[in-house]
């Protein structure tokens, strides 16, 4: 008798093989590429997952919601590309597959689905009805005690004024590219920052109070402050998730979320269990095209299909080379219209 994993994978090929055939694909490059790309993912488990992604993205083209064609690594993968949960040829665009999944670094794929902002909740609500309300849960999000905040706290118990801690602070080593240093580096010779605390270090070596501090933050540090709920992340599961893993009610302002449960583990925790997440997002920029879209058939009479556009053409490249790149997609901050005019793409 065949497993659920079996079977799955007995679809996949067949839908993927069967779109090759369907788009009359007869070029040996691509029917090589979906052999080894379906071997990975049938190796790893991972093709129910790609299975229910499909069968997602499948119905909200089907209800004519505006999805982006692909983000991130998902645009790398032929499979992907043939089940129409990516829009990307990965062999016209030489992508390799291996960035988005390989046996040598086993990780859970991670597809971003994006979806027109107003639209969002359909999606959400057919995803609870196609796999049922208890196989469909919003995911935990766990806000921890950062290297600074526990400064402050263990100097709040510590009977310090705010002063204290703010200078300690002060002297703490600043994040570089967003990430934050933790209090080990302080200490450990081995840490990329070490060299960069050495006022604070100074500071705790020379005051007993300070070194007091300290010695408590370290403690504090990565502990669990608060519970939230992922903004856009989905557990689906083939069992009833009460089953499987402890629910709970949304809290505070959660409470006026989509989702009527959350799970009670976080994802990192839910990943060695075979629970992937998925990412269901609402994108204003699509709502902006639909928008666009329906002026210039309203205005000019003409019918813009996004997908058929040129990926060469050169006033949009001027453009982009000029920072004129408000309202585009990742390119909309100070820095990355400032990174386009240092590249002139």
């Amino acid at each position: 008798m065949q497993t659920l994993e079996q079977k799955e994978e007995v679809i996949l090929r067949h839908r993927v093989y069967s779109e090759l055939v369907r788009r009359g694909i007869t070029d040996p490059i691509y029917w090589t590429r979906a052999k080894s790309e379906l071997d990975v993912i049938c190796a790893t488990l991972f093709q129910g997952y790609h299975l229910v992604v499909s069968d997602i993205q499948s119905w909200a083209k089907s209800q004519g919601i505006r999805m982006s064609p692909c983000r991130g690594s998902a645009g790398a993968s032929l499979v992907c590309y043939l089940m129409d949960i990516s829009g990307v040829d990965p062999i016209v665009h030489n992508l390799p597959f291996e960035r988005y999944l390989n046996l040598d670094r086993v990780s859970a794929p991670d597809v971003d689905t994006d979806y027109e902002i107003g639209r969002r909740g359909e999606v959400v609500e057919y995803v609870k009805k196609r796999f049922g309300e208890k196989h469909v849960v919003k995911i935990l999000t766990l806000g921890t005690i950062k290297a600074k905040a526990a400064i402050k706290d263990a100097g709040r118990v510590l009977g310090h004024d705010f002063g204290f801690t703010n200078h300690m602070n002060s002297l703490f080593p600043s994040p570089i590219h967003g990430f934050s240093p933790t209090l080990s580096c302080v200490f450990d010779q081995t840490d990329s920052r070490y060299g960069d605390a050495k006022h604070l270090r100074a500071e705790i070596e020379a005051n007993p109070s300070a070194r007091e501090v300290y010695d408590l933050a370290v403690k504090l540090e990565g502990l669990i402050r608060n519970f939230g709920v992922h903004a856009a992340g989905l557990v689906v599961s083939s069992e009833p998730l009460d089953e499987i893993i402890p629910l709970r009610l949304p809290t505070g302002k959660d409470k006026e979320d989509d989702a009527d449960l959350v799970t009670g583990f976080d994802q990192p925790a839910m990943e060695p269990m075979g629970l992937i997440k998925m990412d269901i997002l609402g994108l204003e920029n699509l709502t902006t095209i639909n928008i666009a879209l329906d002026h210039i058939h309203r205005l000019y009479g003409k019918t813009v299909v996004v997908e058929d556009l040129p990926l060469d053409d050169a006033a949009t490249y001027q453009m982009m080379a000029a920072g004129n790149s408000r309202g585009v997609f990742q390119f909309d901050s100070p820095g990355m219209r400032n990174l386009l005019k240092r590249m002139r793409p």
